[in-house]
């Protein structure tokens, strides 16, 4: 009688794959032999995109198992024995020793899942059936059969129903994140990783929140993925945690920890470790990977109620006044019982401002719909919005049109929101009330508007802002303000140029309501302007770009506060009555030409005697500053057109003692010069007085302007 070892042997040796009669061999020595087939073998191997490995198409190969099961059924004979008998031949091969046998046999399984002609009733007990040996294959110790066991679960995640699949979840999670959810994880295989992420997001999506059982599973994956050294892999976990926040919205609010500290007890959230987690990945040297972990941080701040902590991580925010003790000890200080040092600290990073700076035009937009999304919509949205603020109104200085263009309607949008909120101040309810219920228009309100008709288009400023936006950028107003000051006049010029450009942006939303901080905003124009003139004329090429940026301040400026209040801080220096060098007299000169520029008429014009005459109290051997007066000259002329004769004969003859000093000066030039060299080489503010013929052409463009 034989025994127990020769009857498994001979099983063994019966469930050996038969050679195919039409095929290229045995299925194992047909893949181990891949490198070296021959063209007319190639019919029957398959390559995966990832891995570049082959595995034998069991179309193939003669039915057995699977495929006689299916066939059986399509020809509607009793197949109860035969699939039976096929599945338990398929678990015999899966859990064979030989690797040959093992992808065989899920070969043919993801034949059978991908075969759109099969009845899903065959599909769904073959899985049903089968999930506990293809799960496992999962650990399996070759890596070509690992990818294979995820491709065939893939393929029955797209072929199948939630309810047939549910069997496979209490055994499918756990395996992956064995596999995933450490770090280092234990899967060797980049691609293997990104088959097991691109798993968890088919189940996710499938099964919604019945995976809320699997939320500590799911969470150590998605942070262990976030460190992952392979792009895709990253991409899938942002795409996994935006899932998460949308489904399961309340598991990640839990609280998964609570640490000791000398305020009480620090709760930390489970959104909160994710946003820690995902942090490295906004940094990624890939755009696409940053895109996803800027959604992924969106969804979880949106799932949070108190956002201070986070929000102050993110931007790098310290009180001003405190100093962290490990800065007094050079040796390192204990924390939670281990001695940390100062070089093994983590270097702090604003990560707001790295991805407003970003260098791909699809995350800065990403980044600043993500802002909008949190002013309007986050629970403690007020408590942030001027920390959020200035980065959305950063995009409307982004060299990209369509990026400016979507920091404009991002304004837009919060405006709507901010209208309609229920929790506005007094102040806001009642403009709006008295905005939309009576019209009511102040004269400043009613001269913001006739300055606004008048403007020239600059998009994405085609149109006046709604009164919601400008509501939102005035209340924040006076916080922004002295720090973009105090920016304006650093010694780095990329800085200045860009606090430069955020301040117009916040002077043309603010409007008139900038007249309380307007004296300290136009002192620091004038110091600007002084710095960029002494610029220029040491040879500095970005002077003139400094210049011309105070001059668009000082004319927005200029737009919505009344002249009454910026002459008498100006006209002292502009007449030459205080002892001010030739570059403080020529700022305040090309700030007032500015604010002129920009000035209503109905306003000006009551004061356009006054500036003719400081104009002409103060004259000069200086030609930059002969010609800033001209240009000055012109720029009332421009403004108060038609002009009044007396305005008309004051300013002619302003401009006539200019071209007479001029003349006797040598330069004398009649007509004025049109030649291109010459309005090359007098093209600004500073170029027209490099010499006494820049002061002649100043004087004739003063002349022209006045009609």
């Amino acid at each position: 009688m034989p025994s127990i070892e020769d009857i498994w042997a001979d099983m063994k040796l019966d469930a050996k794959p038969k050679p195919a009669t039409t095929g290229g061999g045995d299925l194992g020595k047909l893949s181990q032999k891949s490198g070296m087939a021959k063209k007319d073998s190639n019919k029957d191997v398959v390559e995966t995109a990832e891995l570049k490995v082959s595995v034998m198409n069991a179309k193939s190969v003669p039915g057995r198992g699977l495929m006689t099961m299916a066939a059986t059924l399509s020809g509607g004979k009793d197949t109860e024995e035969d699939m039976q008998e096929g599945l338990d031949r398929e678990i015999q091969l899966m859990t064979s020793s030989d690797q040959s046998q093992r992808r065989g046999a899920l070969s043919r399984l993801l034949t059978l899942a991908n075969d759109a002609n099969c009845p899903p009733a065959v599909q769904r007990q073959a899985f049903q059936g089968l999930h506990v040996e293809v799960v496992k294959l999962v650990s399996d110790p070759v890596e070509r059969l690992r990818d294979s066991a995820l491709r065939v679960i893939l393929a029955f995640l797209d072929a199948l129903d939630a309810p047939s699949l549910g069997c496979a979840l209490p055994l499918l999670l756990p395996t992956l994140l064995h596999r995933v959810g450490s770090l280092p994880p234990v899967e060797p295989a980049e691609e293997v990783r990104l088959l097991c992420m691109l798993v968890i997001s088919r189940v996710l999506s499938l099964f919604g929140r019945r995976m809320g059982d699997y939320i500590d599973a799911l969470d150590s994956i998605c942070r262990s993925a976030f460190n992952d050294s392979h792009p895709l892999v990253r991409l899938e976990a942002g795409n996994i945690v935006s899932m998460l926040c949308r489904t399961l919205k309340v598991k990640m609010q839990q609280i998964v920890r609570v640490v000791p500290s000398r305020a009480g007890e620090d709760k930390h959230y489970r959104y909160g470790d994710m946003i820690l987690a995902l942090k490295p990945s906004l940094k990624h040297k890939h755009a696409k990977v940053r895109v996803a972990a800027v959604e992924a941080l969106k969804a979880c701040m949106l799932c949070g109620e108190k956002n201070l902590e986070v929000i102050e991580d993110l931007v790098c925010w310290q009180q001003p006044n405190v100093i962290p003790v490990w800065h007094f000890f050079n040796g390192g200080v204990y924390e939670d019982g281990q001695l940390v040092k100062p070089e093994e600290r983590e270097t702090q990073h604003n990560y707001l401002a790295i991805l407003a700076a970003d260098t791909s035009p699809s995350v800065r937009g990403c980044f600043l719909r993500m802002l909008a999304d949190w002013m309007s919509s986050m629970h403690d949205r007020w408590d942030h919005e001027s920390r959020l603020l200035p980065y959305l109104l950063n995009g409307l200085c982004d060299e990209v049109a369509d990026i400016r263009a979507e920091a404009h309607a991002c304004m837009e949008r919060l405006g709507a929101v901010h209208e309609d909120e229920k929790e506005n101040n007094d102040r806001d309810k009642q403009e709006l009330r008295d905005f939309r219920e009576y019209g009511h228009r102040s004269p400043a309100e009613l001269n913001s508007a006739e300055r606004w008709a008048a403007r020239a288009q600059e998009p994405p400023f085609t149109q006046r802002p709604r009164l919601g936006a400008r509501m939102v950028v005035r209340n924040n107003f006076k916080r922004l303000v002295p720090t973009l000051i105090r920016e304006l006049n650093c010694w780095q010029s990329r800085t200045r140029r860009m606090s430069g450009q955020l301040l117009y942006y916040l002077t043309l939303y603010a409007e008139h309501w900038i007249t309380c901080e307007g004296h300290v905003m136009l002192q620091a124009f004038i110091k600007s302007a002084q710095s960029s003139i002494l610029m220029e004329r040491e040879g500095d090429p970005e002077g003139a770009d400094l210049l011309a940026q105070a001059t668009r301040c000082a004319e927005a400026l200029g737009m919505f506060v009344d002249p009454a209040l910026w002459l008498p801080l100006l006209l002292p220096t502009v007449s030459g009555a205080t002892d001010a060098d030739v570059e403080q007299r020529a700022g305040c000169i090309a700030i007032l030409s500015a604010l002129c520029k920009g000035c209503s008429r109905s306003w000006l014009s009551q004061h356009a005697d006054t500036i003719i005459h400081s104009l002409t109290q103060g004259p000069s051997d200086s030609p930059l500053v002969t010609s800033l007066l001209a240009q000055a000259a012109g720029s009332v002329a421009t403004a108060c057109r038609p002009l009044s004769a007396d305005l008309q004969r004051s300013l002619s003859g302003f401009v006539l003692s200019l071209q007479v000093r001029a003349w006797k000066a040598g330069a004398r030039v009649l007509p004025p010069p049109r030649d291109t060299e010459d309005k090359e080489r007098y093209a600004g503010l500073v170029a027209r007085g490099r010499d006494w013929k820049g002061v002649q052409l100043a004087c004739w463009e003063a002349l022209e302007a006045q009609g």
